[in-house]
């Protein structure tokens, strides 16, 4: 073989071999990018589920408020969070809890609803009727209210306990 020969078949080898190993470094380099790119995707996964389970604790708190202790009026209660954070993985305890009490809310406002349709179209004729049935709604909404609260401040008290026991695992 002459040298010219030599010189390309080492360069034919030279450039197999190094297209090879560019060829395997590309490929490592990207598996690791992928491993990278799916453990920063369930960490912010996990941030997130944490944000929701904070922001519906948040949600208890106000639909609390809102609720009152049965010397005001309630006031009509927010259920965002729980539409949100109804697919994390709360316990089934906790979740009945929960579906539980916004049930319940529903029902508070529903009744408010209705009392306040009252309100705005009172009925034609003896007003003594009309002040009656005002006072029956308002007393429907706050033992609705009454129901509904106890259910929020006990289902908040178990989702609080829940993601005390899951941030003791993490």
């Amino acid at each position: 073989m002459d040298a010219l020969s030599a010189a390309i078949v080492g360069g034919v080898i030279g450039a197999v071999v190094g297209g090879a190993f560019s060829w395997f470094v590309a490929l490592r380099t990207a598996a690791f990018s992928r491993k990278i790119a799916f453990e920063m995707w369930q960490h912010a996964d996990a941030n997130a589920g944490a944000d929701l389970l904070r922001a519906l604790v948040s949600e208890l708190d106000e639909n609390v408020a809102a609720l009152g202790d049965g010397t005001v009026d309630a006031r009509p209660v927010g259920r965002s969070a729980w539409e949100r954070a109804r697919h994390l993985g709360v316990s089934d305890s906790n979740h009945a809890l929960m579906r539980d009490a916004y049930v319940a809310a529903g029902e508070v406002n529903r009744r408010i609803a209705l009392l306040d349709a009252e309100s705005v179209n009172p009925p034609i004729g003896d007003r003594t009727d009309a002040g009656i049935r005002r006072m029956n709604l308002n007393d429907n909404v706050k033992k609705a209210a009454a129901a509904a609260r106890s259910g929020m401040v006990e289902a908040r008290t178990a989702l609080l306990a829940e993601i005390e026991r899951l941030q003791e695992d993490a």
